[in-house]
């Protein structure tokens, strides 16, 4: 049976992770928020369950009286879940789409936070905004014999972590081709690749192999986490400029959740097509993932990933052209900000364009 074949047949997959315990698991989320979250338990009722498959956490929280949404990609896993709470009595609003956003953003995150300056590996647990918002707290910096090195050579350290990461940034790369991402996923692998367990430094340089391919039960597994960064690193793209941003957007906000969008059609740089647009917007100014500063922006700004997804875009027209066309999915507020990306043919994206307030008449 493929992947593809498992994920469809909805039961078999239900069957095959039925031996966890989903009530005491959303119990300990539910602790979580009462004991370590920024508002108390009693306000936050929403529970969002991404990859949910037969969302059996969503269920369960929707039992205890929460609003419950369930995301996946698979139809026939959406349709076993309604069914699912149709039997139980319980209702779950279900929402048919991909994790493009939470992946690209989670890659770039692991790129820029996730690979200690001092060491050159990932902490066993990575700890954010404490003490400094924004920042990772690196232990390294202060504990013998780790104060000493630059590079991480001389002091003991495991890459089995560090691992983890290359595909994670890989697929950021494949989202956006940011050929930043692809050499910060080449990085992670060198360095977690070659220091084995509980090793003072490096067992090669960065043209030698290292730990390839391996699989160490029951979890070192350097396949799962480095087929990516290798797939892309062996297949080059021809075209590797993005599309141009867009320079004149201009947005009109016409109620019941519509708005019209105009803007002259970008050229792709790297000579290709463009072939899709991605529309967002958000009750505050919206900017790109590298330029978002979460100590800085907090509060004022908002990052790219963040913001609402818009349905309804068009495809391109040729580079020049007036694009005008309406989206659908606007949220009910007086004045928002809206942004657009697009995408050529080889998966290269824009930069952002300019930020356009659209208002309610």
């Amino acid at each position: 049976m493929t992947s593809a074949q498992f994920y469809a047949n909805a039961l078999a997959y239900d069957i095959a992770f039925s031996d966890r315990d989903f009530p005491d698991e959303c119990h300990f989320l539910e602790w979580c928020l009462q004991h370590c979250g920024a508002a108390p338990a009693t306000q936050a009722r929403s529970f969002l369950e991404v990859a949910a498959g037969p969302a059996r956490h969503a269920r369960e929280f929707a039992r205890r009286g929460w609003r419950s949404v369930a995301l996946d990609l698979s139809a026939e896993m959406l349709h076993y879940a309604k069914q699912g709470a149709q039997r139980e009595g319980v209702a779950i609003e279900l929402a048919q789409a991909d994790m493009a956003d939470f992946a690209e953003a989670f890659g770039r995150f692991a790129a820029k936070f996730l690979l200690s300056d001092k060491c050159k590996q990932t902490w066993y647990y990575a700890h954010m905004d404490a003490p400094v918002k924004g920042q990772p707290w690196d232990p390294w910096r202060f504990v013998p014999p780790h104060t000493t090195t630059t590079d991480g050579d001389g002091c003991v350290h495991d890459g089995y972590y560090t691992r983890f990461f290359p595909d994670a940034i890989a697929k950021a790369f494949s989202l956006s081709g940011d050929p930043a991402l692809l050499t910060r996923a080449r990085e992670f692998w060198h360095y977690g690749s070659k220091r084995g367990y509980q090793r003072p430094r490096l067992s090669a340089g960065w043209d030698a192999v290292g730990r390839f391919a391996n699989h160490v039960p029951p979890k070192d597994d350097e396949v799962l986490s480095t087929s990516r960064l290798f797939h892309e690193w062996a297949h080059p793209r021809r075209d590797t400029q993005p599309p141009e941003a867009v320079g004149d957007l201009a947005v009109v906000q016409l109620g019941a959740g519509r708005a019209e969008v105009t803007f002259t059609a970008p050229q792709d740089a790297g000579g290709g097509l463009v072939t899709r647009y991605r529309v967002k917007c958000a009750e505050l100014p919206i900017v790109d993932y590298d330029a978002y500063d979460f100590a800085r922006d907090d509060g004022k700004k908002r990052n790219f990933w963040r913001a609402v997804n818009l349905a309804g875009e068009p495809p391109p027209s040729k580079p020049g052209a007036k694009e005008r066309f309406v989206v659908t999915g606007v949220p009910d507020r007086p004045a928002l900000y809206f942004a657009v990306v697009s995408y050529d043919a080889a998966g290269n994206r824009s930069p952002l364009s300019v930020v356009a307030t659209g208002r309610r008449d």
